[in-house]
């Protein structure tokens, strides 16, 4: 490689030769006389990252909606479809500057990503069919009536029948997305509800995801009950004459908090650093 031209040796690691670099270092990689060593480095960056991050826990599709949320679709599509900086700028009417930061971009959120642990399968801890059509009878009920209490009693005597689903004692975990707008408020209602299900949840809200831990019959409880809630949530936001954001922000707010009241549960959210 020419004097003073940027050079990434193979052997060192990625967090070594790739993660700190800034824009200015983008463009002297993209001034490099050896572009092919650039392009194979970060291409084995990509996957090694990818592989590392679903060694500790993480789903493809979470780490595409990670890197979504954090960056945009086309970045996310290098999480499930990583290809030579070449081919994927040329794909995504690119310069070679640009798509180096942005594959850089996503190797950055890929490496901050935590340790989780298992989710578990969807089905896990779905109650009898005959006591889970009576659940969603009255959650059904409940989000279709603009009356509060009438929604409240319905979803509370729901989550009465859920506590019967006793299951066989297996734990496990599932990650609930929420997302903005109104992140806060929905994450402390999912907390809430997680919390009446002998679940726990903490709030990863870099990824936009809630971890939520527990009993399985805990687990499923806890998202048809969260999902419901959204519902009614949204309906009886639609009721309210301010369309200002800090009104429904405060609405929601107190509707998360009433529900947690009305099932029991602490109103604290644990939030992963």
């Amino acid at each position: 490689m020419a004097a003073g031209r940027p050079r990434i040796p193979a052997q060192r690691p990625v967090t070594d030769t790739l993660l700190d670099l800034g824009t200015g270092a983008c463009l002297r990689l993209a001034a490099s006389t050896d572009p092919r060593e650039v392009d194979r480095t970060l291409l084995a960056a990509l996957h090694g990252e990818i592989e590392r991050a679903g060694q500790r826990g993480w789903q493809t599709s979470e780490m595409v909606r990670a890197v979504r949320r954090e960056h945009s679709a086309r970045h996310s599509r290098l999480v499930t479809g990583p290809e030579p900086l070449p081919e994927w700028a040329d794909r995504n009417g690119l310069d070679r500057v640009t798509a180096i930061e942005s594959m850089v971009q996503v190797l950055r959120l890929l490496t901050s990503m935590p340790r989780v642990g298992p989710v578990s399968p969807a089905p896990a801890g779905e109650p009898g069919r005959q006591l889970l059509d009576r659940v969603r009878g009255l959650l059904a009920e409940a989000e279709g009536t603009d009356d509060a209490e009438i929604a409240e009693a319905r979803t509370l005597a729901a989550q009465e029948l859920l506590r019967e689903n006793t299951g066989d004692g297996r734990t496990g975990g599932r990650r609930i997305a929420v997302d903005n707008p109104y992140e806060q408020p929905k994450a402390q209602l999912l907390r809430a509800v997680a919390a009446a299900n002998g679940c726990h949840a903490v709030w990863m809200q870099e990824f936009g995801l809630v971890d939520v831990t527990g009993p399985v019959t805990g687990l499923y409880a806890t998202e048809l009950l969260f999902g419901s809630l959204l519902a009614q949530a949204a309906r009886a936001m639609n009721l309210i004459d301010s369309k200002s954001r800090t009104v429904r922000q405060t609405f929601l707010t107190a509707y998360a908090e009433r529900i947690a009241d009305r099932l029991g549960a602490p109103t604290e959210f644990k939030i992963s650093g």
